[in-house]
């Protein structure tokens, strides 16, 4: 979705700025309008509630040494289909 509307964004100056305006300070407007979605991925990272198994995990100290291997052993028909 993020590459959509990035591409949107730049198709939408490129069209509507000359090549001049886009070099002077077109390029700028995409990079402005991600600090809001940084602000809005900061919010919500900031303020969901982790879930109960993740919780009891992180109280237990519990770490997997090769997470990766354990994902692969425990939920194999879900990674491939």
């Amino acid at each position: 979705m993020g590459f959509f509307l990035s591409s949107g964004l730049f198709l939408l100056l490129t069209l509507s700025l000359s090549e001049e305006q886009f070099a002077l300070w077109g390029w700028r407007i995409p990079f402005l309008l991600s600090i809001v979605l940084v602000g809005i991925g900061l919010y919500v990272r900031a303020t969901i509630a982790e879930t109960p198994v993740f919780r009891r995990a992180m109280e237990n100290g519990a770490r997997a040494k090769v997470p990766f291997v354990d994902m692969v052993r425990a939920y194999p028909a879900v990674l491939w289909c």
